[in-house]
């Protein structure tokens, strides 16, 4: 089949069809050329491992920030349903749960190595202010920030 060309047509149009069509292609293969080959998963199982690491490693890497569901699905493309369903089927956790945990593990090693105020720590791994930071960390370690101080000193 050919395409029939219009005796209206402009001076060059079959060039510019050509030009566009071209650099259409080329856009869509360096796109699909600088993406990581998809990994292929020998079971369930392993997918759900893989995954739950990945999301780990993320949340590890934007302690000092905030992040949301929404923002993790963007990432790892799984809607927020999906992600914290093989989230909490792996750990037994939901990810905000495991997310405030690394928050918590960090100031708890800080705070045995400086002697930096609980506000800087609270700052530091992105808490809105000191009083939730203290909320959340008695929360999960079962004790406020100043006593688990006093204990490690």
């Amino acid at each position: 089949n050919t395409i029939a060309v219009r005796k209206d047509a402009p001076i060059g149009g079959q060039q510019m069809y050509r030009i566009y069509l071209e650099s259409l292609l080329i856009n869509i293969l360096r796109e699909q050329s600088s993406k990581q080959p998809l990994p292929v998963f020998a079971s369930k199982d392993d997918f759900q491992k893989t995954l739950h690491g990945q999301i780990v490693e993320h949340l590890k890497n934007n302690l000092g920030g905030e992040l949301s569901l929404t923002e993790l699905s963007r990432k790892f493309n799984y809607s927020n349903t999906f992600l914290c369903t093989k989230f909490k089927e792996q750990s037994g956790e939901s990810i905000m749960q495991c997310y405030n945990r690394l928050k918590i593990e960090e100031p708890s090693r800080l705070m045995q190595q400086a002697d930096t105020t609980l506000a800087d720590i609270s700052a530091r791994l992105g808490f809105n202010n000191p009083y939730y930071f203290s909320r959340v960390f008695k929360r999960i370690k079962g004790v406020a920030p100043s006593e688990y101080r006093k204990r490690v000193k």
